[in-house]
């Protein structure tokens, strides 16, 4: 019969098999997590896309037509988290486009690197 009563530690092989299972859990949850956190970054293009066309419309009510420059609407050239850059592809009178494209990590955003609003409101793809 074994003698329990005195304490033993683990076997080489147990500690090699935890090693293996802890790293075959973090290979499958380490890329789900920073696919998780850049879908959240969305709304930092998101969010200031639509700030962008409210920010238009009041250039356009003041001065009769959209802008094609950021500073005129208080705004720099990046969204405020910092992880797309802004810029009003086009301005008239009547219309205009603005767009968020995505910088550094947020670049890996499968799909989703570019966002695109209009006078008519944002345009399709990873809007929805």
């Amino acid at each position: 019969m074994l003698d329990r009563s005195r304490g033993h530690g683990f076997s080489l092989v147990e500690l090699l098999i935890v090693v293996t299972i802890l790293g075959i859990i973090a290979a499958i949850a380490v890329p789900s997590y920073q696919d998780s956190v850049r879908k959240s970054r969305r709304a930092d293009a998101t969010s200031t896309l639509l700030k962008i066309q409210i920010l238009q419309e009041r250039w356009r009510l003041t001065n009769g037509s959209y802008t094609a420059n950021l500073s005129d609407l208080g705004l720099g050239s990046t969204t405020p988290e910092g992880y797309y850059d802004l810029t009003i592809n086009s301005a008239s009178a009547s219309a205009f486009t603005a767009t968020a494209t995505a910088t550094g990590d947020q670049a890996n955003d499968t799909g989703c690197t570019v966002f695109t609003i209009t006078q008519d409101g944002p345009g399709g793809g990873c809007w929805n």
